[in-house]
């Protein structure tokens, strides 16, 4: 049985050190990691997407990680992961989901955001998306899909963000404090760094509204998804350590109830 092609990319910024981890990773996996390095911007690792499509028809999925990802997924093959769900699934999620609504969770943790998400969803000709029923979230831009559904979410993250940084409305409402107070990628950034990078001395929204597009993108395309629920317990700490949060955590099941 011919094996089945997957790509990977694993993103990382301008940083000589974080560079030469993917590298050696790529490496070690030439056949499945290919490095993509990119500048350091408001919307982190989202603008790796950007005219990213894949037009290698031997390749039969594409995944997107970073180069933290070792510390917030559990240590998987991620082609015998493929191989064990193609058949059934056309997009694994990477990093879970949370059991309730996704867009209410959103706005329990980035108050403020489906004002953005709603302004969104108008621009991108999307306003139908609350008849779509609930999409199966999962988070951090890790997921692998199969190639036509990559090359089509690429296309769709390009427009959104191009709406995100040229509509007035959304340009104002995304460099608002997003509330987020934890690490993005490992990494705590202090308010300076935060300054050059997102012109705000805290996390805006630009890369959380991002995150939430491919499991709705994927949702609307009535893809087969299934997400793979093994976060670290270092990531799971984070991911459950937003201030302000009122839910309730289940640590052993690693689930938000």
């Amino acid at each position: 049985m011919a094996t089945t092609t997957v790509r990977i990319y694993v993103t990382h910024h301008e940083d000589k050190n974080l560079a030469g981890k993917v590298q050696e990773l790529a490496k070690q996996r030439p056949d499945l990691f290919v490095p993509k390095q990119i500048e350091s911007n408001k919307f982190f690792e989202s603008t790796a997407f950007i005219d990213a499509e894949v037009n290698d028809e031997s390749v039969a999925f594409v995944g997107h990680l970073t180069h933290s990802y070792k510390s917030k997924i559990a240590p998987y093959d991620f082609e015998d992961l493929v191989k064990k769900y193609e058949d059934s699934t056309d997009v694994i999620g990477l990093f879970p989901g949370v059991t309730f609504d996704m867009y209410e969770f959103a706005e329990r943790v980035h108050p403020g955001f489906m004002q953005i998400w709603d302004r969104l969803m108008e621009l991108l000709d999307f306003k139908h998306y609350k008849t779509l029923g609930t999409p199966t979230p999962f988070y951090s831009n890790y997921w692998i899909a199969r190639r036509p559904l990559w090359n089509q979410y690429c296309k769709f993250a390009k427009q959104a963000i191009h709406h995100l940084t040229t509509d007035p409305l959304l340009q104002e409402l995304c460099q608002k404090d997003s509330m987020y107070r934890g690490t993005i990628e490992g990494t705590v950034l202090s308010p300076t760094r935060l300054q050059q990078i997102c012109g705000a001395p805290y996390y805006t929204f630009h890369p959380f509204v991002m995150e939430r597009l491919a499991p709705l993108f994927f949702h609307a395309q009535k893809a087969r998804v299934r997400v793979i629920s093994a976060p670290t317990q270092e990531s799971w700490n984070t991911y459950t350590a937003f201030q302000g949060a009122s839910f309730v955590i289940d640590n052993k099941k690693k689930r938000v109830l």
